[in-house]
Parts: C-alpha cells; sequence; structure tokens
C-alpha cells in the first residue's frame, strides 16, 4: 500500500513539474520599442514578421495588422497570445 501511495505521488509531482515547465507563448513590446517572442520559456528578439492563429501578422515594429486590413499598435508591455488576443498592460 505505501508503495502504491508512493507512485501516485510520484506521478503527480512529475505532472506539476510539466505543466509549469510548458508556459504560454506571447509576444511583448519592452520599453524602448523592442520586440520580443516568449516561446517555450526562451526570449528571442524579433527580426521578422509572426502569423497568428487567428489570422493577423504581428510586425518588429508592435503593428499587428488583423485578416480584415485593420491595424492596432501595441504599447511598451502589452502582450500578444499567438492566438490573437491583445492583452493589456495594466496602467
Amino acid at each position: 500500500m505505501k508503495k502504491l501511495i508512493l507512485v501516485a505521488l510520484l506521478g503527480l509531482t512529475m505532472n506539476l513539474s510539466f505543466a509549469q515547465d510548458k508556459g504560454q507563448d506571447y509576444i511583448t513590446m519592452k520599453k524602448g520599442g523592442k520586440m520580443y517572442w516568449i516561446r517555450s520559456g526562451q526570449t528571442i528578439r524579433m527580426g521578422i514578421s509572426v502569423p497568428l492563429k487567428n489570422g493577423s501578422m504581428i510586425y518588429p515594429n508592435g503593428v499587428i495588422k488583423a485578416k480584415d486590413g485593420s491595424r492596432t499598435q501595441i504599447k511598451a508591455g502589452d502582450r500578444v497570445l499567438m492566438d490573437g488576443t491583445l492583452i493589456a498592460r495594466n496602467s
């Protein structure tokens, strides 16, 4: 019985650690207008446009161009999830 409990706890601990490692990918603008892609926990400086899952494109200057042609400029501290959701920085 003790072994069964130990195995169950070990399995639960491993599942929790994998869930924490994954994180959520997003693109953000930092101070100075530099764009970064946070991908699998790594920070990558954006040098090219990146397509989002909703069909929009985000450019290294912080402009998001939607499928309908409308444009949105993000500000320092804003986050854009890879599905196209914009999360504005709390002011």
